[in-house]
């Protein structure tokens, strides 16, 4: 045993205790708690940022925020940084303004869990100047912003319309590669012979903004961009995952185009164009039947050679009689008539 001196250190959970001889020394350590993880930042989700409306209609700009928790949302308008509504509250004396408390739906859950909401700011009857940028602006530090823009027309909002090129029903053999087209195409929204009746293209996903000066005619419209995605049934198809796949994309200034070419494969092949990244937004669709016919040409050809090999030689003609015998029968039957 240790002198008197010699010290016995003990280590628990509870204050740390020192042992000095017949003495007793109690040394109290002060644990402190862990720090705090910081709580995960607010984000923006996918949301449809492009809008297209006719003078009159109403209109609704929807921003889906996640890990919100207490973060205020704010409505503003760019063009002269008005604050329509902030904390669910409207500031502004225009009566066609009106906001929705958030509201967590079956898509937001889905995205990112049961801290998704939406929160809906409503322009009604809206005007040619209502068009513009509008802000959703969370009061982080430093801020974040979701931009929405507008476009408001005089006539009829535009049409998306999709058609696959080709007849509907297709039939291939097994092994060869199917070939499908598709087009997307915004038709209308404009008057005819104005330039509004035509999309300036903007890259990047940009919003239409009319123009502040100068009549319709001198209209700058921008349609929101147009994605098409694949499908054979309800399934999309997997680019990565499928081997053989390839895809030939372009846009156009009033709307996309897709080449997909696969190995043929039986079902219902579906093109679906959308607008914005939102799969539940604007969309519409065309479809084609594909039917694969399970006979290998190279097995056919083979079971033609077989069936001609196999088939059974036709019998040889019976010989004809030599003329040596029949001569000496005839003088027979003749001597016996005359007899």
């Amino acid at each position: 045993m240790r002198s008197a001196s010699a010290r016995l250190l003990l280590l628990t959970l509870l204050p740390l205790v020192g042992w000095r001889g017949g003495d007793c020394e109690v040394v109290t350590a002060r644990l402190s708690p862990p720090a705090a993880s910081a709580p995960p930042a607010p984000r923006f989700l996918p949301a449809v940022t492009s809008l297209l409306a006719a003078r009159g209609d109403d209109v609704t700009f929807e921003c889906p925020v996640h890990n919100l928790k207490e973060t205020t949302v704010s409505w503003v308008r760019s063009r002269d940084l008005q604050i329509l509504a902030a904390g669910g509250m409207v500031f502004t004396m225009d009566a066609r303004v009106h906001v929705s408390a958030p509201a967590r739906t079956g898509t937001d859950a889905d995205r990112a869990g049961t801290d998704a909401v939406t929160h809906r700011l409503t322009l009604g009857e809206v005007r040619r100047a209502d068009a513009g940028r509008y802000e959703c602006q969370l009061n982080t530090e430093p801020k974040m912003s979701l931009f929405f823009n507008l476009t408001v027309l005089e006539s009829p909002l535009p049409v998306l319309e999709v058609s696959i090129a080709g007849a509907r029903r297709r039939r291939y053999r097994r092994g060869d590669t199917a070939r499908l087209r598709c087009a997307a195409r915004w038709r209308g929204g404009g008057r005819a012979g104005d330039a509004g009746d035509e999309a300036r293209w903007r890259g990047g996903g940009a919003a239409g903004v009319a123009g502040d000066a100068g009549g319709a005619g001198d209209e700058a419209l921008l349609y929101p961009p147009l994605q098409i995605d694949w499908y054979i049934g309800d399934t999309p198809i997997d680019l990565q995952l499928s081997g053989g796949v390839s895809l030939e994309s372009r846009v156009t200034s009033r709307g996309a185009s897709s080449e997909l070419r696969l190995p043929a494969r039986a079902g219902r092949y579906a093109c679906r164009a959308r607008a914005g990244p939102d799969p539940h937004g604007h969309t519409a669709s065309d479809a084609v039947d594909v039917h694969v016919d399970d006979d290998d040409p190279q097995m056919d050809a083979m079971q033609r050679d077989q069936s001609l090999t196999a088939r059974p030689s036709p019998a040889p003609p019976a010989p004809a009689a030599a003329p040596a015998v029949l001569a000496p029968l005839a003088l027979l039957t003749a001597w016996l008539a005359v007899w």
